[in-house]
C-alpha cells in the first residue's frame, strides 16, 4: 500500500451550512409548489398561500444569513455553507422577482 493514501482531517460538517442548505431546499420546494398551484388556479389563491410564501422567503433570508455565518467557522468543510449560500440567495432573488411581478 501506498504511504500518503489516506489523508486524515479535523474538519467536519458545518451545523449551520447544513441548517442553510435544509432551509434553502425548504425554501426552494416551497416556492415551486406555492406557485404551480397559484398558476393552476389562474392567480386567485388565498391568503394561506400568500402566507406561505412569505414564511418561504423568510426561511430563505435566515439561510442567507446562516450561510454567511457559517464560513466563519473553523475547521469546517465549505461545501454545504456554499450550497446553503447560493440556494438560499437565488431563492430570495425569486421570490423578490415574483413579489415585483405582483405588484406592477
Amino acid at each position: 500500500m501506498k504511504s500518503g493514501a489516506y489523508k486524515f482531517t479535523s474538519k467536519k460538517q458545518s451545523k449551520k451550512g447544513i441548517m442553510s442548505t435544509v432551509m434553502a431546499v425548504m425554501s426552494v420546494a416551497s416556492f415551486f409548489i406555492a406557485n404551480t398551484i397559484s398558476f393552476r388556479q389562474k392567480g386567485q389563491i388565498g391568503h394561506r398561500i400568500g402566507a406561505a410564501g412569505f414564511v418561504s422567503l423568510v426561511f430563505a433570508m435566515v439561510g442567507v444569513v446562516l450561510g454567511i455565518l457559517s464560513f466563519g467557522e473553523d475547521e469546517v468543510f465549505k461545501l454545504f455553507p456554499w450550497l446553503g449560500l447560493l440556494l438560499s440567495f437565488f431563492d430570495c432573488i425569486l421570490w423578490v422577482w415574483i413579489i415585483m411581478i405582483g405588484a406592477v
